[in-house]
């Protein structure tokens, strides 16, 4: 891919290279044994104008990209979600580039894998009790250890 891109930003850099030669025929040249050294030159020069038009179209291009494919992903049904009963959102273009990427697997002895879901139960703070009561008596919470310098 990224070769195809050099090859036609030196077929772009050509074409503009000799363009500018016959928009300037008319002109009369001092140097008419360096013809062969002026029109590669003229290719250097178009190709350092081409080299910042082609990345900025590369990277809206990558962007177009990365929304069509967040799209596609919003309307697919196999990322239909049991568990909240949803389909995923996009709130940002590099979703599609984290998933997939992951770092840690929870498992217990036996190898199977755990959600790691974290349930609030409930919370002690100044003598007020915050969440479900149910879970712990007022006994248990005093015995829990307490939370200074916060």
């Amino acid at each position: 891919m990224v070769v195809l891109i050099f090859v036609m930003q030196f077929l772009l850099a050509l074409i503009c290279a000799v363009m500018n030669i016959l928009l300037e025929g008319n002109k009369v040249r001092e140097l008419n044994g360096l013809r062969g050294s002026e029109f590669w030159a003229m290719v250097g020069t178009w190709w350092l104008m081409m080299t910042y038009f082609i990345p900025i179209s590369l990277v809206v291009t990558l962007e177009l990209v990365k929304l069509f494919q967040g799209n596609y992903m919003i309307g697919h049904k196999r990322m239909w979600s049991s568990m909240t009963e949803t389909l995923p959102m996009m709130n940002n273009s590099s979703v599609n580039e984290n998933l997939g990427q992951i770092k840690y697997i929870f498992s217990d002895k036996t190898g199977t894998l755990t959600s790691n879901v974290m349930n609030f139960k409930c919370l002690s703070a100044g003598g007020r009790i915050f969440g479900d009561k149910t879970t712990l008596t007022e006994e248990q919470l005093n015995q829990l250890p307490k939370v200074m310098n916060v």
